[in-house]
């Protein structure tokens, strides 16, 4: 980011104060680019009606991160930019009111668009005292002593504002486009029939660039860690795919394991395992390795009976994500495909760990190695 330098001794000029807002803007700038992007983007912003209940909305303070000149005018004596282009911040400090009234024509809606967008606004008038170069002693009341004013502040804006449709037969009703230079953020939908505006009549646009999370909102180590599956849980877990099998307990066709390393969510399973039924499978069953209790259903998705059953000893299961239940694959174990399936699978979880691994065959078996 770059820095004014200014000397001890010197005349301070106008420009110095200038480039050092101007710099601390393109370097905030830049951060936001980095960590955002440079498309539009906003955070705050909800709309909800308002309260007590009437015909209008109200749009929470919020911001707007959008790409901009630096300047589009002269920046007092600094003069316009508009040759490079940065991520400006346009702030919104105060929720707005906005009003959406109701078609007037009986059976019509109407869909009007809330629209949100960066500009920038010279404001904060005063009248600023000079003096006269030609005779210092002399002071001016404002510039060449002209008694007017002058703003004060460049403010970065955001600016809210609605637009409506054209009112059609409820159902035929369109949602207008965004003006140039604005983003779609919300729709509301009204009717002739419409006496006061809730929830049910505010909908989000589709694609709406809100930010979703805040940093302290994304996922830490800590957290990851008890999502994904460790080069060390990858080790235990292919030893236990090589044949040692999960010993269940229960009966009457409900079943409990316990999976080392301990699991919270059955999709960490991925792939086939090998378990130990301790009673045959006679009807419609249930399954719980650490994830919660999930239905048992054979290979093709049904539930078991007396006609399709699943004898006492070592069977195959996996977890379908789609189904939202264990399926029994297989009986005897696990075979020598599903091993080396598994292998390949859990290599792909660590592929990105600063160790390097490979695959290897060892007596036929696929295994996973350190490098």
């Amino acid at each position: 980011m770059d820095r004014q330098i200014v000397f001890p001794g010197a005349v301070p000029l106008e420009t110095d104060l200038l480039n050092t807002n101007k710099f601390a803007m393109v370097g905030l700038s830049k951060l936001a680019s980095a960590i955002l992007g440079t498309s539009n983007t906003v955070n705050g912003l909800a709309c909800a009606a308002s309260s007590p209940a009437s015909m209008t909305v109200s749009i929470s303070a919020g911001e707007i991160y959008s790409l901009q000149n630096i300047d589009g005018s002269a920046y007092s004596s600094l003069p316009a930019d508009t040759t490079h282009q940065i991520v400006k911040q346009g702030i919104l400090l105060d929720a707005v009111t906005l009003n959406c009234p109701a078609p007037t024509t009986n059976g019509f809606s109407i869909n009007y668009l809330i629209e949100a967008a960066y500009q920038d606004v010279d404001e904060n008038p005063v009248l600023l005292p000079y003096y006269n170069s030609s005779n210092p002693s002399q002071s001016f009341s404002g510039q060449n002593n002209s008694g007017a004013s002058q703003n004060t502040i460049r403010s970065g804006l955001c600016s809210i504002q609605v637009k409506a449709g054209i009112s059609a037969i409820t159902g035929n009703q369109l949602t207008p486009a965004a003006h140039v230079g604005y983003t779609g953020l919300w729709v509301v939908t009204v009717s002739s029939t419409t006496t006061s505006i809730t929830s049910a009549n505010i909908s989000l646009v589709s694609g709406a660039p809100f930010i979703g999370e805040t940093l302290t909102q994304k996922m830490s180590k800590t957290t990851a860690d008890s999502l994904y599956t460790t080069p060390a849980q990858v080790e235990q877990l292919i030893e236990q795919y090589a044949g040692q099998a999960i010993q269940l307990t229960g009966s009457s066709n409900t079943f409990t394991g316990a999976v080392a390393p301990a699991i919270t969510a059955n999709v960490s399973l991925g792939e086939p395992v090998t378990v130990f039924f301790p009673s045959a499978i006679t009807a419609a069953a249930t399954i719980n390795l650490g994830g919660g209790v999930t239905a048992l259903v054979d290979a093709q998705g049904n539930a078991f009976s007396t006609t399709n059953t699943v004898p006492s000893g070592n069977s195959i299961v996996q977890y379908n994500a789609v189904l939202s239940k264990f399926q029994v694959l297989g009986l005897g174990g696990i075979d020598q495909v599903a091993r080396n399936s598994a292998a390949q699978a859990q290599l792909s979880l660590i592929s990105n760990e600063p160790t390097t691994y490979k695959l290897i065959t060892i007596g036929g078996v696929l295994a996973i190695i350190e490098q």
